[in-house]
């Protein structure tokens, strides 16, 4: 039987409508790097709420790969030094500056998907529920594929701390003296608890409680719910650094040159350790041991649970910002102007790499990628950097 050939035509349309969809998924979704097996999001300071620090899913980068370690692409210079650690989440890497804005890279090549001229970014901002929390003179959420304001909060005070989104709810702290928690949807003001001294520290959230530290010397364990003070634990100094809990115990340091470890219910000190200098670095906590930075330029590895020196590691500069952990590495930066690459266990150096001037963010690791933002201390800009093996 013959049959006509015109109802066929509708089925010439289908490959060329798929190719199209192809080619336009290729052009707009960002390139993830060609070392990556899987996708893993790195969508906060710290990693995650409890601020460990830690990338346990890291597989690729390694001890036996990190000495080949290359620049694969690196930004435009961007006014101002870095706000904070960036973040990568769904192939997209965001970071702000203190002059610049807010900016979202293609975690793959480095171009720039958008920017956003704002006040002083001054922290890493915090990607959740499909909104992306940024402190600039206020809190603000942007739409993280557009860089558009979906809403903001001027009114409770600067927040020069990065901010933590747990179960609906952002966490902050203020210079104004108080931690904060606002509705992650709307901004609302939920609740604001008052401190001794300014907040610089990042909240670290963890068994429905919000643990940071203030410029009066004091560490603060608050109902995540309400804001009510559970306890506050006084040091000898301020406290810049933020929290980390892991284990049931929170971990930070001091400008007094200590390093505290206490019982994240109670408050009870566990133990504490004397540096030469003060400790603004927040502690990075994976297996049994404790990983932060000093002012006297060393790295310290740190038994968990006695606070016993397991290795320390030198360097020429003031080590203020987190190390970052991840498949059996430590990285971190110094004021010496270079950046480490440490085994975890022996503290023995693996590869290092000198930058414009002191690392001031910490560096992070995704998916086989090093992400460092590289500050120039002369010219006061910087530039983001992705290197792999």
């Amino acid at each position: 039987m013959h049959m006509s050939p015109f109802p066929r035509r509708k089925y010439f349309f289908i490959p060329i409508v798929l190719l199209l969809v192809l080619c336009l998924d290729l052009v707009f979704t960002p390139r993830l790097p060609a070392s990556a097996a899987h996708v893993t999001n790195w969508k906060m300071f710290g990693f995650d709420p409890a601020h460990s620090h830690y990338n346990r899913y890291e597989s690729i980068l390694s001890s036996s790969n990190i000495s080949q370690l290359k620049l694969q692409w690196s930004t435009a210079v961007l006014p101002g030094g870095i706000g904070g650690a960036p973040i990568v989440v769904n192939g997209v890497v965001y970071a702000g500056t203190t002059e610049s804005g807010m900016f979202a890279f293609n975690a793959g090549t480095g171009a720039t998907l958008w920017d956003k001229p704002m006040d002083s970014v001054e922290s890493s901002p915090t990607l959740m529920n499909g909104m992306l929390y940024v402190d600039a003179g206020g809190l603000f959420a942007l739409d993280p594929k557009t860089g558009v304001t979906l809403w903001s909060n001027t009114n409770v005070g600067y927040f020069p701390s990065s901010p933590v989104v747990v179960n609906g709810i952002v966490y902050v702290g203020t210079i104004s003296s108080s931690i904060s928690a606002l509705d992650a949807k709307t901004g609302t003001l939920l609740w604001n608890t008052p401190t001794v001294g300014g907040v610089a520290s990042s909240p670290a959230v963890a068994g429905g409680m919000v643990f940071a530290g203030s410029d009066g010397g004091n560490v603060y364990a608050l109902n995540a719910r309400t804001g009510k003070q559970i306890w506050e634990l006084t040091t000898g100094g301020n406290v810049s650094s933020s929290p980390t809990v892991v284990n049931g115990v929170v971990y930070v340091g001091s400008e007094d040159g200590m390093i505290y470890a206490a019982n994240a219910r109670t408050g009870k000190l566990k133990w504490s350790y004397q540096t030469a200098g003060p400790v603004l670095s927040s502690p990075a906590v994976a297996g049994h041991t404790v990983y932060i930075g000093s002012d006297d330029g060393n790295l310290y590895a740190l038994n968990a649970s006695t606070g016993k020196l397991i290795w320390q590691f030198t360097t020429q500069g003031t080590v203020t910002v987190p190390p970052t952990i991840a498949n059996g590495v430590v990285y971190f930066g110094s004021w010496d102007k270079n950046v480490y690459a440490l085994d975890m266990k022996t503290g023995n150096l693996l590869w290092s790499d000198q930058t414009l001037g002191s690392v001031q963010a910490s560096p992070i690791v995704v998916d086989g990628t090093l992400y460092l933002a590289d500050d120039d201390d002369s010219s006061y800009h910087t530039q983001l950097e992705a290197w792999q093996p």
